[in-house]
């Protein structure tokens, strides 16, 4: 592989001077080539082209794994193969931190390091599918990327002496999980019902957005016999998860006497590639020793969780004169259209009640009865037998005014889809831990791929957000603090001249977000544990008084971080932080007839009888450790990898020169000094 002569410079080093605007154009002149990517000394910077380029292959994998760097053009091979020469040749575990915004292409680089890792080697397809099923359960759609991260992992790869992988193991990021159990008796008017990104998976999702990539490929993938077993329908757009609108008030329907919400398309991607990847995803999970048993029931779980979050509710009047909620009466499909004429009277309009709510349960085993009743709904006296209702194509919605009552059982209802969902992709991940186990005991090296969230900003920001670009500040801060520190130690042994650089500035923006109890993070989980309201917790980030932290009333809050500031919505922040779920609906699926289902909620049933009182720790505690432990996992000396999105809306031959000037300051993808990051060789091994 060669680039054509006189197109920049393959390592910005060289450039003289090297300034932000001469590696700016530099950028620019490679890009219009088709060149992506470019050398800063051993960091590599990488330009998302928004579109196939033909740069990857298994006979250039083995060029650059054959060849001493540098002696080829700049590429992820050389990056990865350098990383190899070390653990193969000196026996030094290596590290490869992929960052950028969202949208950057950093999955796609991640998953371009991995192939090149394992070409050689008996278990590099285990290892390749695994990237491929957590991509389709984690990755979703956002109104940035087609293809947006869900969660941090750190895959490591393990070599024997040999240099041949022999297993692997994911350490992941991923802070909707373990939410704290609390009882029924609440009072419903204290629980908010909160709409943001981070309940993707239960709340419907925003303009131009998608759910979780394998939803859409379970309805587009699954053959007809299929879809018949799990009690689905073909279109995404039956299902309230799925659709590009979110109702007002937590999940009650609209009133007939307005027109319903209008649907949008979600985030451009064939159904013939969900069909395809519908394929990938179950031959990945094949490939990791998943038998057929454990298939279906993952398999049932998603059908179970599609079909629950149709599930609506309406208001009651109870005998006591208490407003309470019931599920709300359904004949199908259309809002608004009056039941079929064989369906009307009171016994047949009793018989198609909650048919969605029936048809779950009957799928996983849990009774229907009090999964009703755990959601605010009271028992029903004579459900719908499940096949009774198969190929009713004609629906009716009863009219329900929105109140207090119908969002609070709508967010019992989602909030436990968007436990259970959390639950099956960390039982995904363990699985996968599982069968990537090396099969021989001892100590190895790995090389570790490093791929967290990217940095967001969008038109709407809650807790959600909040927590990703925390993950991405802290990760951006180590690296940047472990690289310029390495280098200038060095410096100073050596007995160099040179300007001291400092590299505070990065830290200072992550220590603003979790140093010590007056940081944002610390904030909100003091005003978690102690009850308090989200006036409470601006009134704190107030008193704070920090140059990059500022309140804007009546309920959002700025941040500047390093990648510019984003303004949050501290609306409900608090109770989000909680994440609180029934006791009584846990214990509802923790005694189903699926044994996977009853294994995710294992310990629900004790709580909710009154054992284990311990409430889990707060989501941005969570989130707290979990970077933590990705952080103190990274090496002393990690390699490289600055991902730059070229168009906001990722479209093809498109160069923002301003969007990747900002990039470029907030990364530091420019070196503070040409010598800060010289090329480095020893001698020896040609690395």
């Amino acid at each position: 592989m060669a680039e054509p002569e006189c197109v920049g410079q393959p390592d910005a080093v060289l450039l003289a001077p090297l300034t932000e605007d001469t590696f700016l154009h530099n950028l620019h002149v490679r890009y219009k080539h088709d060149i992506i990517y470019t050398y800063v000394g051993n960091a590599l910077v990488s330009v998302n082209p928004c579109r196939t380029l033909p740069l990857y292959s298994a006979e250039l994998v083995r060029a650059y794994l054959a060849r001493p760097p540098y002696q080829l053009p700049p590429h992820l091979y050389a990056i990865t193969a350098t990383a190899y020469r070390w653990v193969r040749d000196r026996n030094e575990s290596q590290c490869i931190v992929i960052t950028g915004e969202s949208g950057a292409g950093k999955t796609e680089a991640a998953r371009v390091c991995l192939q090149c890792a394992v070409v050689a080697g008996e278990r590099g397809a285990e290892l390749t599918a695994a990237g491929t099923l957590l991509e389709a359960f984690g990755n979703a759609a956002t109104a940035r990327n087609h293809n947006a991260s869900r969660f941090g992992k750190l895959l490591e790869i393990e070599f024997d002496f040999k240099g041949e992988p022999v297993g692997g193991h994911i350490t992941h990021c991923k802070y909707i999980h373990q939410p704290t159990i609390f009882d029924t008796s609440l009072s419903a008017l204290g629980f908010i019902r909160l709409h943001t990104p981070k309940e993707r998976v239960c709340g419907g999702v925003l303009d131009g957005e998608r759910n979780f990539h394998v939803l859409y490929q379970l309805l587009a993938g699954a053959d007809v016999h299929l879809l018949k077993r799990l009690r689905l329908k073909r279109s995404w757009e039956y299902y309230r998860m799925l659709r590009g609108a979110v109702e007002e008030g937590g999940g009650a329907s609209a009133s007939p006497r307005r027109a319903p919400p209008q649907q949008v398309a979600p985030a451009p991607r064939a159904a013939a590639q969900d069909r395809d990847h519908f394929a990938f995803t179950t031959a990945a999970m094949r490939a990791l020793g998943f038998s057929g048993s454990e298939c279906d029931a993952v398999l049932r779980l998603l059908a179970f969780m599609l079909k629950l979050g149709n599930v609506e509710f309406e208001p009651q009047h109870n005998i006591d004169g208490s407003i309470g909620t019931r599920v709300q009466h359904q004949y199908g499909q259309s809002p608004g259209r009056a039941p079929p004429r064989a369906a009307r009277g009171p016994c047949s309009r009793r018989a198609l009640v909650c048919a969605e709510l029936v048809e779950a349960c009957a799928l996983v085993g849990v009774d229907a009865d009090e999964l009703a009743a755990a959601l605010g709904a009271p028992d029903l006296d004579a459900p719908r037998d499940a096949e009774s209702s198969e190929g009713s194509e004609e629906t009716g919605a009863c009219s329900s005014p929105e109140s207090s009552t119908e969002s609070w059982a709508g967010a019992l209802r989602d909030q436990l889809v968007s436990v259970l969902y959390s639950r099956l992709f960390t039982w995904l991940i363990n699985n996968v831990n599982a069968a990537l186990h090396p099969r021989t005991p001892g100590k190895r090296c790995a090389i570790g791929i490093l791929d967290v969230y990217g940095f967001e900003s969008l038109a709407s920001n809650g807790l959600e957000r909040l927590l990703i670009n925390y993950a991405a500040e802290r990760v951006q801060a180590a690296v940047t603090a472990a690289t310029l520190r390495r280098e200038q130690d060095e410096y100073v042994r050596e007995g160099l001249a040179w300007r001291p650089l400092h590299y505070t500035e990065h830290e200072l923006h992550a220590e603003l977000l979790d140093a010590g109890p007056d940081s944002v993070l610390g904030v909100l989980r003091d005003c978690s544990a102690r009850g308090l309201g989200d006036g409470a917790f601006l009134q704190r980030l107030q008193r704070r008084r920090h140059p990059r932290l500022l309140v804007l009333p009546p309920d959002h809050f700025q941040i500047v971080h390093f990648g510019g500031a984003v303004v949050y919505s501290a609306r409900g922040i608090v109770a989000k932080n909680r994440d609180q779920v029934c006791r009584r609906c846990c214990g509802v699926l923790g005694a189903a007839r699926e044994p996977l289902l009853a294994a995710l909620f294992a310990g629900a049933l004790e709580r909710a009888c009154g054992g284990s009182p311990r409430r889990p720790a707060a989501l941005a505690c969570r989130q707290r450790a979990l970077v933590g432990a990705l952080v103190r996992r990274l090496p002393p000396a990690p390699r490289l990898v600055r991902c730059l999105r070229a168009d906001a809306a990722l479209r093809p031959h498109r160069f923002d020169a301003a969007l990747l000037r900002h990039q470029i300051r907030s990364q530091g993808s420019v070196p503070y000094d040409p010598y800060l990051l010289p090329s480095r060789a020893v001698y020896g091994t040609g690395s």
